[in-house]
């Protein structure tokens, strides 16, 4: 059970109530979980009935809890008990008590009314500096919703989170948010049901909010005239700092393996070829030798670049869905970066053009500096280590695969 279905249901039922019949309509088997959690009666009873096309029957009353559902053509007609037509109400307020803590927010007072399609529910400590605004938005129309999200960005200064059922296909309301510091989460992507009966947060959710505490961090440091990720050379030592930690420098005899991921970092999700990386720290021009022992892009190489460009369409498809038009521009560059370098790397007719190097030799000698380098910041900073050991892949092919990507000063 994906709870899809649940998400959807908010986006379409007028004011969130409805008799079982028509949650049930839109819920399918996940009625059976939604009911005892978050669906309320409320006393009233429905004077139309759902019906399979789309007619409502008007509801007449026999008295003794004897009610009949008739179709507007008379010909039709149905027996109903009065639990039948009871009308159940979302509980928003319990829905946003069982959200809160499975994406990490504090619960606070609820601010704001259901009906207006605002609530704020909780707060967040992004860092150790900034605490920001939790807001539930929820109207059975998209137009309305997107009112109601421009309502809760208009309410709050600074960085603030807006969640929302489903996706927002709006590229200036998902501008507006970046603008103004907000994450919008998706509940769609987000939530997924755990084995206790409470909400889960998924790895969708996690890595946006991840993203979104990366991007507070980074604003944090802006103003503070700082830069919380640096790997640059300054003269004969490598100046490094990872995630607003300590800033530090490293001084090492094989530094070549601190220029190789200089170069990867400055551009992330694009495999380099060993060749080329080598040439450009060697300072060495690429010039094709006659008796040369290999091919820059052998088999193995072009199936690296064809995976990698798969790959990047895949985000880039997953960028345009979730509205996240600073990734899609990323993404989109990444792309037509990796085909440059293709072509680069190709002649006439996408033959492979001839390096003068042993791709082989090449290889060994990348990854061994690249593993001493990151050895070397181990002893001083072993949250960088692990990031750089886990994102940056070795072959014949080097590629820096964070993602999200922090944004490096180099």
């Amino acid at each position: 059970m994906q709870l899809a279905p649940f998400w959807r249901a908010l986006e379409v039922v007028p004011g969130l109530a409805a008799v079982r019949a028509e949650w049930s309509h839109w819920l399918g088997p996940e009625l059976a979980w939604v009911e005892p959690r978050l669906l309320r009666p409320t006393g009233d009873i429905a004077a139309v009935f759902p019906c399979a096309d789309s007619t409502p029957y008007r509801v007449i009353d026999h008295g003794n809890g004897r009610y009949r559902a008739v179709h507007p053509d008379g010909r039709t007609s149905l027996d109903l008990s009065r639990d039948d037509l009871i009308v159940r109400r979302l509980d928003v307020q319990t829905l946003a008590i069982m959200l809160a803590p499975a994406l990490g927010f504090d619960v606070e007072r609820f601010v704001g009314r259901a009906a207006s399609g605002v609530l704020r529910i909780g707060k967040w400590r992004v860092t150790a500096k900034t605490t920001c605004t939790v807001s539930l938005c929820i109207r059975p129309d998209p137009t309305l919703l997107q009112d109601a999200v421009r309502r809760a960005i208009a309410e709050h200064d600074g960085p603030q989170v807006v969640l929302v059922p489903g996706m927002l296909g709006d590229d200036d309301l998902v501008r507006l948010m970046q603008e103004r510091s907000a994450c919008l989460l998706s509940l769609s992507e987000a939530i997924a049901p755990g084995t206790d009966g409470a909400f889960v947060a998924t790895p969708i959710a996690e890595r946006v909010l991840d993203g979104f505490r990366r991007s507070v961090r980074a604003a944090e440091s802006m103003a503070a005239g700082d830069e919380p990720n640096v790997f640059r050379r300054v003269g004969d030592v490598w100046e490094l700092r990872f995630d607003g930690g300590q800033r530090f420098s490293v001084a090492h005899r094989q530094a070549r393996g601190f220029a190789y991921i200089h170069l990867v970092l400055q551009r992330p999700r694009i495999p380099h070829s060993v060749l080329e990386l080598d040439r450009v720290v060697a300072g060495a021009t690429h010039t094709p030798q006659s008796g040369s022992s290999g091919e820059m892009l052998d088999d193995e190489a072009r199936r690296a670049f064809r995976d990698q460009y798969r790959a990047i369409e895949d985000e880039l498809a997953e960028a345009v869905e979730l509205g996240d038009v600073v990734r899609q521009e990323h993404l989109t560059e990444a792309r037509e970066a990796l085909a440059a370098e293709l072509k680069a790397a190709t002649g006439l007719g996408g033959r492979s053009r001839i390096a003068g190097e042993d791709t082989e030799r090449v290889r060994k000698k990348v990854t061994v500096a690249i593993g001493r380098a990151i050895t070397a910041v181990e002893k001083r900073d072993a949250a960088l280590a692990h990031h750089l050991r886990t994102n940056v892949t070795t072959g014949r092919q080097i590629t820096y695969i964070a993602e999200p990507c922090p944004d490096w000063a180099t």
